[in-house]
């Protein structure tokens, strides 16, 4: 199989060694390089990479803030000059942190992890049907197994590796992408409002515009889900509003 990536970096150089030291692993494929984020922007669009390689500290958006305009992040492999960033990177979901001089054999064990999880998400994916509205699935958290109606869930949460699943008062971890939760959800029922949440619409009570042209969803709990512009525009649709 392939892994697709894209390198976003505001050096050349870096961005050189980083692709010459990729070819090491023939299962990836470059499909693109950017200087900045407003720059990686259309790439990432056009080519929908499996990984993002991206530099925190560029000029315009910091690593961060490009983040922030997607709704839907590919893993991303943070790679920068600076450690002080780590936490920060893992609180917005970072598959892996690299430190320049990117040393070879700590890109390889990134790049194994990478290509484990992608290929069993591959293969899951392949062979779990669509579920619907009243399927079940099992899920262990812990010590903890719940066995969950799809239509109980309100709200599906990315958390770094793992997707919490809230349903009634409870919301255990699921060790899955919330790319791969996507795929076998049924798309009439539940909308990617951003980049980290799907939310089920039969629990929508109100809902609520925003001036910066995006949405706010109250649930029947009183949760409150954002809606990013962009996904505002698609919700509207599919709801005929």
């Amino acid at each position: 199989m392939k892994i697709t990536a894209l390198i976003v970096d505001d050096e050349a150089p870096a961005r050189s060694e980083l692709r010459y030291l990729l070819q090491a692993f023939p299962f990836v494929e470059v499909v693109g390089e950017a200087a900045s984020g407003q720059e990686a922007l259309p790439i990432l669009q056009q080519y929908m990479p499996q990984v993002l390689f991206l530099d925190i500290n560029m000029p315009g958006w910091n690593g961060f803030d490009f983040l922030q305009q997607l709704d839907s992040t590919p893993r991303v492999v943070f790679v920068t000059a600076y450690d002080q960033h780590a936490i920060r990177a893992f609180e917005a979901y970072a598959f892996d942190y690299l430190l320049k001089p990117v040393l070879p054999e700590r890109l390889e064990k990134t790049m194994q992890q990478l290509l484990l999880e992608i290929s069993n998400e591959t293969t899951a994916s392949r062979q779990q049907k669509q579920l619907q509205v009243e399927s079940r699935f099992f899920l262990k958290d812990g010590n903890r197994c719940f066995f969950i109606q799809v239509g109980e869930v309100y709200l599906f949460e990315a958390l770094g590796n793992y997707v919490k699943v809230h349903f009634k008062d409870q919301s255990p971890l699921l060790h899955k992408s919330m790319q791969y939760i996507e795929t076998v959800l049924p798309p009439d029922v539940f909308f990617k409002c951003n980049r980290s949440q799907l939310v089920n619409i039969n629990y929508i009570q109100k809902i609520n515009t925003h001036y910066k042209g995006g949405m706010l969803l109250i649930l029947h709990n009183n949760t409150h889900v954002e809606v990013s512009q962009r996904q505002a525009v698609k919700f509207r649709e599919q709801m005929g509003l």
